[in-house]
């Protein structure tokens, strides 16, 4: 064991000498909030993020973020996937396949996030983009992590139901949680990744376990 730990040192220097930063795509539907959750891991203004509200972003995917917060870190925005078009989905794509036929390790894609609204009454777990995604991204073995947003808005949704039948609504988190497993049971026995809600608001926000998760996936 004391040898094992000897070693861990120069096994991270020698893995950081070959790629000394972990390159992120971020992908999603239009208004799922990419570009909120890019702005929130590395502190960047929302206006420096291409954000667009009610419309379709301007992201430039090939623009890698950075900051001094997340040194090791790069994160590449793209446009969201838009209803009835395959434009950006085609952008996604090549990006994708082109980084991952390069030789160089540390100019590759390491891990992709996708963003995906937290399922609410009647909405759709996973849309057109989602799913290519997912197939693409299996079919190249890159790493996945499912980012599921706007988990406030479960929660709000309970607290509505429990002031509608007059009941305490102190155990909106709790029952929002138990609900939001039970909607991505199916999904993550089927894609096998894992899986972390955020939230917009900041008594809910979760960002940080993502980077932590994100890393536990590669060791580092």
């Amino acid at each position: 064991m004391d040898q094992i730990k000897a070693d861990l040192p120069s096994m991270v220097e020698e893995g950081l000498a070959v790629c000394p930063r972990f390159c992120i795509l971020v992908v999603g539907n239009t208004g799922v909030g990419k570009s909120s959750l890019v702005s929130s891991v590395f502190n960047i203004s929302l206006n420096d993020t291409d954000i667009a509200h009610g419309r379709e972003g301007r992201a430039n995917i090939e623009f890698g973020y950075t900051s001094s917060d997340n040194p090791r870190f790069i994160l590449h925005d793209s446009q969201g996937f838009a209803p009835g078009s395959t434009a950006n989905w085609d952008i996604v794509e090549r990006f994708i396949r082109n980084r991952s036929s390069v030789a160089e390790l540390k100019d590759r894609i390491h891990a992709i996030w996708l963003c995906i609204e937290t399922p609410r009454t009647g909405s759709r777990l996973l849309q057109t983009g989602d799913e290519k995604l997912l197939l693409l991204a299996k079919e190249l073995n890159i790493q996945i992590l499912a980012v599921f947003t706007k988990f406030d808005m479960l929660v709000n949704e309970h607290i509505r139901r429990a002031r509608r039948a007059r009941a305490p609504d102190s155990g909106a988190r709790e029952m929002a949680e138990k609900e939001f497993e039970n909607r991505i049971q199916n999904f993550k026995a089927s894609a096998q990744v894992d899986c972390v809600w955020i939230s917009t608001k900041p008594s809910l926000s979760f960002v940080g376990p993502v980077i932590r998760q994100c890393l536990r996936a590669y060791h580092i």
